[in-house]
């Protein structure tokens, strides 16, 4: 697992963060406020005219039937593998900013149905995905799996608007040394104590 190394200058703007969301706001406040702003980012045309009813548990067909992605974006987001994918870019079957948009649109109606996204960059990653296509065509070559879209999370060295969870990594200490496992229940105390609701 890999963690994120949290620098010491950004202990104090942390602790202080905690304490006002502490004091100031409930944790639902929080909650639901962040859910807002979560769904804000996703486009109007990729929202789903008619959900499921929360009584469906097999939403597969969701998809296809949305009208949302085009016969092309259903192919690219089924029919692919990450490395069939990434070999279709180079051949110009289909363009990175394709790919991303195509995922993209299929990532917005998961969350919609699944509730399954903590945050979402759809326009960066629609942006990547354009310096990508520009780049390939002025250097005639791909970047490592130039386009393939991967999950990722907290763990990941991304820039979030906003963070519900702590990550520590540790250079000297032993997995199992006592100062370890002593720091990290610290951690999750800490986690528990500010952010109760740690699924938003």
């Amino acid at each position: 697992m890999y963690l994120r190394r949290l620098r010491a200058a950004t202990l104090i703007p942390l602790t202080a963060s905690l304490s006002t969301m502490a004091t100031k706001a409930p944790w639902k406040a929080i909650a639901e406020r962040k859910q807002a702003e979560r769904q804000s980012r996703i486009p109007s045309a990729w929202l789903l005219k008619t959900p499921p009813s929360t009584s469906t548990l097999d939403v597969r067909y969701v998809p296809q039937a949305s009208g949302i992605l085009t016969s092309d974006e259903l192919y690219i987001t089924e029919k692919y593998d990450a490395t069939s994918l990434a070999e279709a870019i180079r051949s110009r079957a289909h363009t990175a900013e394709e790919v991303a948009i195509a995922f993209c649109k299929r990532a917005a109606i998961a969350q919609q149905v699944c509730n399954c996204l903590t945050e979402i960059f759809f326009e960066d990653a629609i942006e990547r995905a354009k310096f990508l296509d520009k780049e390939f065509e002025r250097t005639g070559k791909t970047l490592y799996v130039s386009g393939v879209y991967l999950a990722s999370c907290h763990c990941c060295l991304v820039t979030f608007p906003e963070i519900s969870l702590i990550h520590i990594e540790f250079h000297l200490a032993d997995a199992n040394s006592l100062a370890t496992q002593r720091s990290i229940a610290w951690c999750s105390r800490l986690a528990e104590r500010y952010f109760p609701c740690r699924w938003l």
